[in-house]
């Protein structure tokens, strides 16, 4: 299927140990350009929401550059428009994730209303919170401009990744866990915005058929998250913590080294699960063009995902606050 993109070499590198295929967007320079562009246009210099996106972004060069590399078949104006919404919200989490749960749900509720043009005539929030809500209008006026069915896939995901902190409590089990990681991590959107970004459209059916694959999909996006991000996280201030390293030491009695052993384990369990899950549906007949894309941008996305955290700043150098 891929022709917007091309393999990128992953498994000589040091530590790399995943089997997920990695691949690059053939505009990944004009990808890298819009991103930097974007970035220094929206965030006021000197804002945490400006210091972590140009940490994430401008001490890479394009060829890292994370949206050309997990949606690598994206066409290209779709794909800005992508860019555009996860950087914000990127910056809302950021800022939520280290302030009281009930204040940040309050934002997320505001952000989920904005939405719906039915809210558009509520009082703005101050600040850079209320220019964010304004931002989140226009992008969904121009997400609905290209495709209304789409958008209106992205927007039920939605409702359910905003308020998903209420579901955050002391996990017991890495099952209970897992039942919410995936969701906590973005899986539900994020593999929308690959049917998005594709043109890609699934009967009813179709998106039911797959959706135990996505699911999988998600729990090892969290588990791989969690894996990378624990460097960053491990002191950060904040009310809750959602990373199964925490889990793990406190559900064995493990020191940090022994938990991160134990979490690449599961991780690589679980991307075996993903991978023996692909190859059964690729190997089956009679399925939908759009289906076939669907089920490889997955992959591909999730190979991406690994290649960029294991490289990135955000999680090899993370900002000291």
């Amino acid at each position: 299927m891929p022709f917007l993109s091309t393999p990128v070499a992953a498994s000589h590198l040091p530590g790399f140990f995943s089997k997920l295929p990695v691949r690059l967007h053939v505009d990944y320079e004009a990808i890298q350009k819009f991103t930097l562009d974007m970035v220094f246009e929206t965030k006021k210099e000197g804002t945490k929401a400006y210091k972590h996106a140009y940490h994430r972004h401008a001490l890479t060069g394009p060829e890292l550059n994370l949206y050309a590399l997990a949606w690598c078949e994206a066409e290209f104006e779709r794909l800005k428009l992508l860019i555009e919404f996860v950087e914000l919200i990127w910056a809302h989490d950021d800022v939520a994730e280290e302030i009281d749960c009930n204040v940040a749900l309050n934002a997320s509720e505001q952000l989920r209303r904005a939405m719906y043009e039915d809210y558009d005539s509520d009082p703005l929030p101050e600040g850079e919170f209320g220019l964010r809500v304004v931002r989140f209008r226009s992008i969904r006026d121009r997400m609905n401009a290209i495709s209304r069915e789409g958008t209106a896939e992205f927007i039920k995901d939605m409702e359910e990744y905003l308020p998903i902190d209420k579901e955050v409590k002391d996990w017991q089990n890495m099952d209970e866990y897992l039942a919410v990681r995936g969701i906590h991590a973005g899986n539900g959107i994020l593999t929308t915005l690959i049917r998005w970004t594709m043109d890609i459209h699934l009967s009813k059916e179709e998106l039911s058929q797959i959706q135990p694959f996505v699911n999988e999909v998600g729990s090892w996006l969290g588990l791989m998250n969690d894996y990378f991000s624990w460097k960053k996280e491990r002191n950060q201030k904040t009310d809750r913590v959602v990373n199964a390293t925490q889990l793990l030491m406190k559900a064995h009695n493990l020191d940090e080294e022994a938990a991160a052993d134990m979490l690449r384990g599961l991780l690589v369990k679980q991307e075996v699960r993903v991978l023996e899950m692909y190859r059964a549906w690729e190997t089956k007949s009679g399925l939908s063009k759009g289906f076939r894309m669907y089920l490889e941008g997955i992959v591909l996305f999730a190979g991406a995902t690994f290649y960029w955290s294991m490289l990135a700043p955000r999680y090899q150098k993370p900002i000291e606050e």
